[in-house]
């Protein structure tokens, strides 16, 4: 009896040994298949060419400086900036926001709320 209780304490049980080669036998055969998911995509080679083209963008430079905002080497109110704003909007520029580090939050707010209002997202800030 106390061989069979030994025995018993051995015995490793065959039912998760059995699953897991299944398992893994079936994970190998889904692996080694050379026609599997990739032979219902039509991927292209990629090929040797030439640079990058270049995108042309328009870039404007705003200042914000001493309390104001400052357009082409003028300081501009809200009005003007606005309406400078509506009459480049068509072209989709890179507004580039020139901040020294002297201004005033709320008017980088303000510059950035003008872009939006008229569709400006491409935007970058510079800060000196």
């Amino acid at each position: 009896m106390e061989r069979s209780r030994e025995s018993a304490k051995l015995a490793m049980p065959l039912s998760s040994m059995i699953d897991v080669v299944f398992l893994l036998l079936i994970f190998f055969l889904v692996a080694a298949r050379e026609n599997g998911f990739e032979a219902f995509l039509n991927l292209q080679m990629a090929r040797q060419g030439g640079p990058a083209p270049q995108l042309q963008t328009e870039k404007v430079t705003v200042e914000l400086r001493d309390g104001r905002i400052w357009v082409e080497g003028r300081a501009v109110s809200e009005e003007e900036f606005s309406a400078y704003l509506a009459g480049i909007a068509e072209t989709n520029p890179l507004v580039v926001l020139v901040v020294e580090e002297e201004s005033a939050t709320q008017l980088l707010v303000t510059a950035l709320d003008c872009c939006e209002g008229h569709g400006l997202r491409k935007t970058q800030l510079v800060s000196r």
